[in-house]
Formats: C-alpha cells, structure tokens, sequence
C-alpha cells in the first residue's frame, strides 16, 4: 500500500508530465493603433472586473511616449496569471495621468480591448473582456 506521501508525490508526476502547470503565468499582448495624431503619453492598462471598476488603474501598466501622427504599438503583459481580463488605454495630451473628460465623453484619444464592435457610451467590463488561459497574442486595439 502506498503512503499518503507517495500518493501526492505520484499525482504531482502525473500533473506536471500530462502538461499541467502549477501557478502557470502567461502572456497577454497585441498591437495597439494610435491614429491619434496627437503626442503624449499613451497608457495601457491590464485590468479586471475590480480594477476596470476603479478609473485609471489597472493590474499592470505600460508607458509608451508617442508623437503625432499614427502608430502601431505593440505591447505586452508577462506573468500574468489565468482569469479574465481586459485593456483600456489612453493618449494622456496634457500629462495629468487622467482621461480627460467633455462634454459628451472623452476629450482625449482612447481605445479598449472590445470583444466586438464597440459601442456608444462608456462600455461595461463584459464588453471588452477575454480568457486567458493560454498565451495570447494579437489583440488589436484602436486609439483615436
């Protein structure tokens, strides 16, 4: 008969040798279009349903300086682990680290990870979100 210690030992062998993996971090990247035109700071945010919830934060960040004219940006998050995500980013203009708001919406360029088209008025966390559960790579995100 075997040991409660040989058993676990056994069944880790099993996991590890049949391609699971323990706490496994991937990658989440992609191109992101600034058709913008105008120079700033473009942020781009990793985040989930509690942070999406909360503006301008997110899980991680990435800063990345552009001049005007349009650009392809490509970006990614690394060791990130599985779950439900999404991307937002912004072109922040005038440095104050915040999306700036008008009248009928946001004065400054700004793009999400929408898992369709996207639509009119400030979308819900549904709408831009994605599994990752394995590498992705290719999501394409316009900021105008």
């Amino acid at each position: 008969m075997l040991s409660k210690k040989t058993g676990l030992i056994l069944v880790f062998i099993l996991l590890v040798s049949s391609g699971y993996r323990l706490n496994a971090q991937l990658n989440a990247g992609g191109t992101v279009y600034c058709k913008s035109g105008r120079d700033g700071t473009l942020l781009i945010m990793l985040v989930d349903e509690e942070t999406f919830s909360r503006p301008m934060t997110g899980l991680a960040v990435k800063e990345i300086r552009v001049s005007s004219g349009a650009a392809l940006i490509d970006f990614e998050f690394d060791n990130v682990p599985p779950g439900i995500y999404g991307i937002r980013c912004f072109v922040d203009t005038d440095g104050n680290e915040k999306l700036n708001r008008g009248l009928f919406g946001p004065s400054e360029p700004w793009g999400m990870s929408w898992n369709e088209t996207a639509h009119p008025g400030w979308p819900e966390f549904s709408m831009i979100s994605f599994k990752l559960e394995k590498n992705l790579s290719g999501l394409k995100i316009t900021v105008e």
